[in-house]
Parts: structure tokens; sequence; C-alpha cells
């Protein structure tokens, strides 16, 4: 497919409400957010492990609490604090913001893109109980799947049980992202192909 055919049709797909976008953290990586590794990396070197880029993130994380006998708090805080910082928007969100979407999916833990979607009525989903409340009409959905830093001591997805688990542990989340992968196509921007 030509690059221009596949704009075009991704953008005629977004006008027409066919399509969420869902943003990995490489588009808030320009707003010096640390990457997962590096997050992680003080944490890890306590235990005697080096992670790298490519490694299955979750993991690590899971050797962390494992570590703490089961406590997730450490980390938690960790997240609430580096991740709930007021960091800036950069070009990607800006560019995010102007486009025509009714749903913006997302597992990062920060709060950029509800920043970035500030002059439109947007609906935060992130946690089961967000999806139990009543709301008013909006103009976009952001969908934290991991969850938000603002509230990260309350079921954020984190070591590779929360992982393990989501289906059955979020399965109201669970049940919108299938009801997304059937009814509309998914534009993915900011992940990298290791991602697992």
């Amino acid at each position: 497919m030509l690059r221009e055919q596949f704009v075009n049709e991704v953008a005629e797909k977004m006008r027409n409400g066919m399509c969420d976008l869902f943003v990995g953290s490489g588009m808030s990586a320009p707003s010096k957010l640390p990457t997962w590794s590096s997050f992680l990396q003080p944490y890890l070197q306590e235990i005697g492990i080096q992670p790298t880029e490519k490694d299955n993130l979750p993991l690590p994380a899971q050797y962390i609490v494992n570590k703490n006998v089961g406590n997730r708090n450490i980390i938690c805080d960790a997240v609430y604090n580096t991740f709930g910082k007021d960091y800036p928007l950069n070009q990607y969100h800006v560019a995010i913001s102007n486009f025509p979407v009714k749903a913006v999916w997302t597992t990062n833990y920060d709060c950029l893109l509800e920043k970035a979607l500030q002059d439109r009525k947007v609906r935060v989903i992130s946690s089961e109980d967000d999806l139990l409340h009543p709301h008013d009409s909006t103009d976009v959905e952001v969908i934290k799947l991991h969850g938000c830093a603002k509230t990260a001591a309350h079921g954020i997805v984190l070591t590779q049980a929360d992982y393990d688990c989501f289906l059955d542990d979020k399965p109201k989340l669970s049940q919108k992202l299938r009801e997304s992968f059937i009814n509309k196509s998914l534009f993915f921007i900011g992940y990298s192909y290791h991602d697992p």
C-alpha cells in the first residue's frame, strides 16, 4: 500500500468515527518521561538484574514485587512520583489533539493525553469503576488500560502477573477493548516492535 493511500484511508476512518488511536510510551518520551527500563533500573540493580529495552519488562517488575514479598507499594509510589508529574506536551501530543477520534487507548501512566485533549470534552477511563459510573456525553474518551499515575495505588497493571490476569481482573475494560477491536480499526503509534 502506498503511503498516501494509507494516510487517506486512516484519515477517512477517523473522520467517520471508525478508527481509534492506541498510544504507547514513544509518544511521551520526547516530554522527557523515563523509559520503563530506566524507571525500573534502580530497583533492579538492588536484585542484580540489568534490564534492556528489549526485555519483557513486566517480568522484571514482577521480580521487584516478589523480592518485596508481594508488596507493590515501592513501585506504585515511584509510578505516582515519576509519571504523575506535570510534564510538558510535545509535538506528538499536539498532533494527537487534532485527530478526529472518539477514543484514545493507552498503556501509559502519565496524564499527557488528557492534557493534550483538554480543549475537548474528555472522559478518562482508568479503572473498572470508571465504566460503572454514569457520565455526560463526551467528545473523546482516553482509556488508560494500565491505570493512571494519579491513582497508582489502585490497580495499575505493573507486573507479569497483572498482565497474565488482565482479562480476568479487568473484565469490563477487556470487553470494551474487544468491542473496539471488532468494530473499529486501531491505529497504533508510539509502540516498539519489541513490546510484548
